[in-house]
């Protein structure tokens, strides 16, 4: 009777043992497959706002974590980080438009129109395109303007910005401080290093912030800078 129980108290911490060596294979999978895949890192700068909000000086007020699948296929709408030659550091912008689209940016009283193959992308008032001013020219409107006066022979007789093959035309949402296509034209698709997935708001749930612990212990998915 006691060796019955003894090989029954045996087989039940070998099952323990090989239900934690499971456990930790299938995580450690997991979490290899998700470092592969993502890239993490903290927004930096305000061209995203209100949709991302950046990391602020005071350590109580984190920033907006984002997770850049490195395989997707870019698509209209997608927020995505792009390395592109004209800023140092990667970019993290909305695809507005893709090869082939025409873009327009106009004005009519009070309000800025994005029209995409003329259909309304979405609207800006003007009272939401006053930037800083010691972040200079970044009002996307008049950087639209002038990208239109200095290059005319990239736009048709309506005044649309023709994409040719393989470009991508991105915007920061924040029309007042973005420094993005509508002062430098567009970009190509190899630009692009990976599309926004996840986004872990600086208000989110304790859950999430013990995740982001966890993934800091075990250096989980890189970083990169944006802005």
């Amino acid at each position: 009777m006691i060796k019955v129980k003894k090989d029954q108290i045996i087989i039940s911490i070998q099952k323990i043992i090989v239900t934690i060596i499971w456990f930790f294979t299938i995580f450690i999978l997991l979490m290899t497959t998700f470092n592969i895949i993502y890239i993490r890192t903290p927004v930096v700068g305000f061209s995203m706002q209100p949709t991302l909000n950046a990391t602020v000086d005071d350590p109580n007020e984190k920033g907006d974590y984002v997770y850049i699948n490195r395989f997707f296929l870019g698509q209209k709408n997608d927020i995505v980080v792009a390395d592109v030659s004209w800023n140092s550091q990667y970019i993290i912008k909305r695809i507005v438009a893709t090869a082939e689209d025409k873009l327009k940016i106009y004005r009519e009283e009070d309000t800025l129109y994005l029209l995409v193959n003329s259909d309304i992308f979405y609207t800006r008032s003007i009272s939401d395109t006053v930037g800083d001013e010691n972040y200079g020219n970044r009002n996307t409107y008049e950087n639209f303007l002038d990208y239109k006066d200095n290059n005319p022979e990239r736009f048709d007789e309506n005044g649309f910005l023709v994409l040719t093959e393989n470009e991508l035309y991105i915007l920061g949402d924040n029309w007042a401080e973005s420094y993005d296509c509508s002062s430098e034209g567009p970009i190509q698709r190899d630009d692009l290093i990976g599309r926004v997935d996840i986004v872990i708001k600086r208000e989110d749930s304790i859950y999430v912030k013990l995740l982001e612990k966890l993934f800091d212990v075990f250096k989980i998915s890189k970083y990169i800078k944006i802005n």
